[in-house]
């Protein structure tokens, strides 16, 4: 007895494509997704970059620059600077109408402040002096908006 192989005519072949087409949508949906929150499960909104996830230090110059962007948050959470130098931190404000400010603090508490900068209102930029400073590690935030987006820390070594 000769069996005859087994043939999907087309139409019985519409079922497990479309299966496989509604899969491979779902799959790409979720990394598009997942690529746009960054990776963190964090939204990203007007395709900002999400803040790094190393220590930023000064360049040779001995200036830092962190920057307050859109959705009241800094693009950073943690600094560098370096023991018994004083070192310039630039906040380049560019959360547009939205007021910042800069200010580092010894606790985190955030009682305690070392230096505060003044609050301007995006666009615009205000530079504080830190230091020269102990190592530690010292904390800073956004008195305007002291909330988790817009607080880190500021390590000094």
């Amino acid at each position: 007895m000769l069996r005859r192989p087994l043939r999907l005519e087309p139409k019985e072949m519409v079922g497990p494509a479309l299966i496989v087409m509604l899969v491979a949508g779902l799959i790409a949906t979720f990394v598009t997704a997942f690529a746009l929150s960054g990776g963190e499960g964090e939204a990203v909104v007007g395709g900002e970059t999400p803040p790094p996830s190393e220590t930023v230090g000064p360049p040779p110059g001995g200036e830092l620059t962190i920057t307050a962007v859109r959705t009241i948050r800094f693009d950073q959470k943690e600094l560098a600077i370096p023991a018994g130098q004083a070192v310039n931190i630039v906040m380049d404000n560019q959360d547009a109408g939205v007021p910042h400010n800069f200010a580092v603090y010894a606790d985190d508490g955030f009682k305690q402040a070392i230096v505060k900068g003044d609050i301007c209102t995006a666009p615009c930029q205000d530079t504080v002096t830190v230091g020269p400073l102990e190592p530690g590690t010292y904390y800073f935030q956004c008195d305007v908006h002291p909330v988790a987006s817009m607080r880190g820390t500021l390590v000094v070594e």
